[in-house]
C-alpha cells in the first residue's frame, strides 16, 4: 500500500488517511495580494473593463495581511500552504530585480514555516510581466530563457525554504483561454499562435525543472519539481458510438496528458488540480461532439456552472496513476454562497481520494482551493471559493463553517464517520 496506506485502528470512527498525509490551501498571487501593477493583468483589467467583472484592485490585501492569514489556515490544523511568486513583482522592469519583494516573499515562506507547514510554490499561475509581454509574452522566442532567469534568482533565494515546486499552474488553461477562446490576456483567437506557446511553456517547465535540480544539488537541498495540471473527467454521452469515443479518447490525451508527456522526465511529483467533470455529445452536423452544457442536464453545479461530481476526482486519478509518480491534488474546490454545500462537497471529494488511495494509487496530499474568498479572473469577486470569508471593503475574515470541516479532517487525519453521515454516506468498512 503506497505511503503507509488508509488503514484505521478504529475502523468504524474514521477514513483514516496514511502517516504524514498533506492537508493544505492554495492561493495564487494575484487572485489574493492586490495592486500587481506590472502585471499583465492589472494592464488588462485597466484596458479592458469590458472583459472582466471588476478590477482586482487591493484583492483581498493577502499581501499585507499573510501573516493573520497564516494564522487562521493554522488554526485548521493544515500543515502545507500553496502559493505563487509573483514574477512581475520581482522583475518589475526587464533586468531590476527588486529586492523588497524578494525579502517579502522570504517572509511569508519563513512564516508558513514557524507554524509547521509544508511550503509549495507556484512560480507560473497566469500572470507575467508586463514588459514580458511587449516583447511578445509566451510568442516570444525568449520566454522560456526569461522564465528561467526569474526561477535561478527564485530558487538561489528560496531553495532552502520551498518544499514542493510548481513550475505552472494549468498550461493548457492559460493556452486555452488566452489564444484557443480569447477570455484572457492577450486575448487571442489563434491555433497556431495557442500551439507555439504550449511548446514554449515546454520549453519554460523543462529550463526550470534544470535550474532548481542545479541550484539544489549545488547547494546539497533536496528539491522537488512538479506542474499543477487541470484534468477532466470525460466520459461518452453515447458509449457506444464509436465516434463520441474517439473524440473523448482524443480530449483526454489533447487536455489531460500532452503536457505530461511531453515533459516526461522532468517531474518528481504530480500536481493535480480537479474541478471539471465532462459529458461528450455528438454536435449537430459536426463530425465527432461537444461537451454537454450541464445546465442543459439540470445537475448538480456550483455557482459559476461548474458540475459536481466527486467520483470523477477517482477516475481522473486513474488516469494518470501510470505515470508513476507521487500525486498531490493542489487545486479542488467549489464556488458557492452556500456554505453547507462547500462542506458536503469537502467530504464527498476527500472521500474519493480516500478510495484512491485504497486502490493503489500514490496520493500524499491535498490542497483545498481556496484559503480565502478572492479574486477569480474575469469573474471578479463573485465566485466564492474560499474556507475563509473576506467581507467588502472592510477586508474583515470569518472562518465558515466548511473550514471547521476541514480542519476537523486534517486534524483526525482522515473523515470521522459523523462527517459521512453529514453528507448521507455511511462508511463502507
Amino acid at each position: 500500500m503506497p505511503n503507509g496506506g488508509p488503514i484505521a485502528e478504529h475502523r468504524h470512527e474514521k477514513l483514516s488517511f496514511p502517516e504524514g498525509f498533506l492537508w493544505g490551501t492554495s492561493t495564487a498571487a494575484h487572485q489574493v495580494e492586490g495592486n500587481n501593477t506590472h502585471s499583465d493583468w492589472w494592464r488588462w483589467e485597466k484596458d479592458h473593463p469590458d472583459r472582466v467583472r471588476e478590477p482586482s484592485g487591493i484583492a483581498v490585501d493577502h499581501y499585507r495581511r499573510y501573516e493573520e492569514d497564516l494564522n487562521l489556515a493554522k488554526g485548521l490544523h493544515t500543515n502545507c500552504y500553496r502559493f505563487s511568486i509573483e514574477w512581475s513583482r520581482i522583475i518589475p522592469h526587464e533586468g531590476d530585480i527588486d529586492r523588497h519583494e524578494l525579502e517579502h516573499y522570504g517572509n511569508v515562506l519563513r512564516a508558513a514555516r514557524a507554524r509547521g507547514m509544508k511550503t509549495m510554490v507556484t512560480l507560473h499561475h497566469f500572470t507575467n510581466p508586463q514588459w514580458l509581454v511587449d516583447k511578445g509574452g509566451w510568442e516570444w522566442a525568449g520566454a522560456p530563457r526569461a522564465f528561467g532567469e526569474f526561477v535561478r534568482i527564485i530558487a538561489e533565494e528560496y531553495a532552502d525554504l520551498v518544499d514542493f515546486w510548481l513550475t505552472f499552474n494549468e498550461p493548457m488553461v492559460y493556452v486555452s483561454q488566452g489564444y484557443v477562446m480569447g477570455v484572457w490576456p492577450p486575448g487571442k483567437v489563434n491555433y497556431p499562435l495557442a500551439y507555439m506557446v504550449y511548446r514554449r511553456l515546454i520549453a519554460g517547465h523543462k529550463e526550470a525543472y534544470r535550474i532548481l535540480h542545479e541550484v539544489g544539488d549545488r547547494r546539497r537541498i533536496p528539491i522537488r519539481v512538479g506542474a499543477a495540471n487541470n484534468l477532466i473527467s470525460l466520459y461518452a454521452y453515447r458509449k457506444h458510438r464509436i465516434a463520441d469515443k474517439i473524440f473523448v479518447w482524443f480530449m483526454d490525451k489533447l487536455w489531460n496528458h500532452s503536457f505530461i508527456d511531453a515533459t516526461r522526465g522532468y517531474h518528481d511529483f504530480m500536481g493535480i488540480n480537479y474541478y471539471f467533470h465532462q459529458r461528450v455529445s455528438p454536435g449537430e452536423k459536426r463530425l465527432f461532439g461537444l461537451m454537454v452544457d450541464v445546465k442543459q442536464e439540470q445537475r448538480d453545479m456550483s455557482d459559476i456552472g461548474w458540475e459536481v461530481y466527486p467520483t470523477g476526482l477517482f477516475d481522473a486519478l486513474l488516469d494518470v496513476q501510470g505515470y508513476g509518480l507521487p500525486i498531490y491534488i493542489t487545486e479542488n474546490g467549489i464556488a458557492t454562497k452556500n456554505d453547507d454545500r462547500r462542506a458536503r462537497y469537502i467530504v464527498a471529494y476527500v472521500k474519493e481520494l480516500y478510495h484512491a488511495i485504497a486502490s493503489g494509487i500514490d496520493v500524499r496530499g491535498y490542497c483545498y482551493w481556496s484559503l480565502l474568498d478572492n479574486y477569480e479572473w474575469e469573474k471578479g469577486f463573485g465566485a466564492n471559493f474560499g474556507l475563509i470569508g473576506v467581507e467588502m471593503p472592510s477586508q474583515e475574515r470569518s472562518v465558515k463553517g466548511s473550514a471547521r470541516v476541514y480542519g476537523e479532517i486534517a486534524k483526525e487525519n482522515g473523515i470521522p464517520h459523523e462527517l459521512l453521515r453529514f453528507i448521507g454516506h455511511e462508511a463502507k468498512l
